[in-house]
């Protein structure tokens, strides 16, 4: 067994990083609460035409219900080049928090949903308004930093959607859509490596009874 054990540590160290997968996602509503101006928390879409839960970053950019455009699907711990904080050097960790704020809208109040999502939204920078950066986003942020890197969220099955038009070259920027975190299984070719490495159990077992 140890046998196995290197030789799965051995292909996953030798992985590439994970870079951006193209996909189509239809925006399908904005969820059910509101802070009165946009709709937060949760929302609704299509991946491929598969439903997704998906959860806004990007408080500069519209969205309408029916929407339907091309995104990069990142995973948050691969490549972020094609993510709209490329370049940016803390863009990970904002990212994680983002996602693990995300994950504390369960069970919580409509008020408390509210606050989460501007939150998220003030993490992302430039956010100026009052009614978003207050000193309850402001409390929320503090509470992500502190914890994000210690909790056990699984920020490996997080994948970022960003539309491919951002930074073209050609689209306006104020153009573009929203870029949203929604939470996805591991991509197929994980999938088949697992399945490849239980398949070698059998053949280490008889080895070693034939020794």
């Amino acid at each position: 067994m140890k046998k196995l054990a290197l030789l799965a540590a051995a292909l996953l160290g030798a992985a590439p990083v994970v870079s951006a997968q193209i996909g189509t996602l239809t925006f399908v509503n904005g969820g059910s609460v509101t802070d009165g101006h946009y709709y937060v928390g949760n929302y609704n879409a299509k991946l491929d035409g598969t439903p997704i839960t998906v959860n806004c970053v990007d408080f500069f950019h519209e969205v309408n219900n029916g929407d339907v455009w091309t995104v990069n699907e990142t995973p948050l711990l691969g490549d972020l080049s094609d993510t709209r904080l490329a370049g940016n050097a803390n863009a990970l960790d904002l990212y994680k928090q983002a996602a693990f704020l995300s994950g504390q809208y369960a069970g919580k109040s409509n008020t408390d949903i509210v606050n989460i999502q501007h939150a998220i939204w003030t993490l992302f920078g430039g956010v100026s308004d009052p009614a978003v950066n207050n000193a309850a986003s402001q409390l929320w942020i503090t509470f992500a930093q502190t914890n994000f890197n210690s909790s056990n969220f699984d920020y490996a099955d997080v994948r970022i959607l960003t539309d491919t038009r951002v930074g073209d070259g050609i689209t306006a920027d104020n153009l573009t859509k929203q870029e949203f975190l929604t939470t996805t299984p591991e991509p197929s070719s994980m999938a088949l490596l697992g399945t490849g490495l239980f398949g070698l159990i059998p053949l280490v077992r008889r080895r070693k009874r034939s020794a």
